[in-house]
């Protein structure tokens, strides 16, 4: 699933003209506050931030059925997700990611863009696999 995943949010977001200004600022805000929710302990609504900043990436991709999938591997894999907290609170790869994300709109950079957003979703699933080998029992804490 995470394969897909990957690929799905590098493919979405190939075409830049949908970012204008307002956009870019939409998505500087999100992550701002991404970045504080995180730093402040408020886990539940930084993992909402979190499906906010793709999600507005997502739609605004024009793509609506792809929209669609990934609204059901976010479903499948957000429980997953929300157990990286408060672990990996710490590390700002989330956010780097994001602001790599946003860098390489201003930029007209789509690879970049592209490449931000499957790191993301790479690291994110890194960070699970990790947990999973230390402690294959993590989950039923």
């Amino acid at each position: 699933m995470n394969q897909h995943r990957r690929r799905l949010n590098g493919w979405l977001f190939g075409d830049l003209k949908n970012a204008d200004k307002a956009f870019i600022q939409k998505l500087e805000s999100i992550n701002r506050d991404f970045s504080a929710l995180r730093r402040d302990g408020q886990y539940k609504e930084a993992l909402e931030k979190n499906l906010e900043f793709h999600f507005a990436i997502y739609e605004r991709s024009g793509k609506q059925f792809a929209v669609g999938i990934l609204e059901n591997v976010w479903l499948a894999s957000g429980p997953v997700i929300s157990l990286l907290y408060p672990k990996f609170s710490t590390r700002k790869s989330g956010v780097k990611h994001h602001q790599d994300v946003i860098s390489g709109l201003k930029a007209g950079d789509a690879d970049r863009v592209r490449q931000a957003l499957v790191e993301d979703i790479q690291t994110g699933y890194e960070k699970i696999r990790s947990l999973m080998k230390a402690d294959p029992d993590f989950w039923r804490e």
